[in-house]
């Protein structure tokens, strides 16, 4: 399944909330790759997600937050979208989402539009996110720990590939949490297994929550957007 997204010209650029599962961790300063996906079913649809939902953010609030934000998705996972105040998403750029089960536990692929053959075997590689299902109702996401797959590539504990950018050093901040980490996985699937199931590779505490949405929290947020939509647009 494709994702379209747009980000709209309306008040301002989306900040994408439920769209960092695929969008901002494409463009992310950290991130870990996957050259060959996890041994096990791979689909473009998880019926657990389809339907909508409301995004709550666990990491540092956002200043300029004007009202939760909710990720829709369709019958069969035909279609995606990001409503919020300030817009909604629909269109133009194309995003591989797949769904993964392996051993017990859940995972979205995500990786970049069309990869082209002669695209770095980077470009070319999947992103995982694990995520849990929690009664119908509510679906937990878990990212990796980018920092620690680096050392574990550099002590030679894993196998592949890791760069680290280092930013200029200032007094708000000196760790790495400000570096550019860019972690490549090599295959084969096997070893995919290995990474993904070691203990502290994908954090503890949730990256997002979604929680079912009402209709008529779906009805209030697209009134919300007609109304601050501009004439012109």
């Amino acid at each position: 399944m494709k994702l379209r997204y747009r980000v709209p010209t309306l008040l301002a650029p989306l900040r994408i909330a439920a769209l960092l599962l695929a969008v901002s961790l494409l463009s992310a300063c950290q991130e870990t790759r996957f050259e060959v996906l996890p041994s096990g079913d791979v689909s473009d649809c998880d019926a657990s997600w389809v339907g909508s939902w409301r995004v709550e953010n666990t990491g540092e609030a956002d200043d300029e937050d004007d009202g939760p934000m909710y990720w829709v998705v369709a019958e069969n996972c035909a279609q995606y979208q990001t409503l919020e105040p300030g817009g909604e998403s629909d269109g133009e750029e194309d995003f591989s989402i797949r769904y993964v089960r392996h051993g017990g536990d859940a995972y979205l692929a995500l990786n970049e539009p069309e990869a082209k053959q002669d695209d770095s075997a980077f470009d070319k590689a999947s992103m995982l996110v694990r995520y849990e299902v929690r009664n119908k109702d509510e679906i937990r996401t878990f990212e990796i720990d980018n920092r620690l797959v680096a050392r574990l590539i550099v002590d030679g504990e894993i196998i592949g590939q890791t760069e680290v950018k280092h930013a200029k050093p200032s007094n708000a901040s000196k760790s790495l949490n400000s570096d550019s980490i860019s972690n490549l996985i090599y295959g084969p699937s096997a070893n995919t297994d290995i990474v993904i199931k070691r203990k502290g590779v994908f954090k503890r505490k949730p990256w997002m929550i979604l929680r079912r949405a009402s209709d008529e929290e779906i009805a209030r947020i697209k009134t919300t957007i007609e109304e601050r939509r501009p004439e012109d647009g």
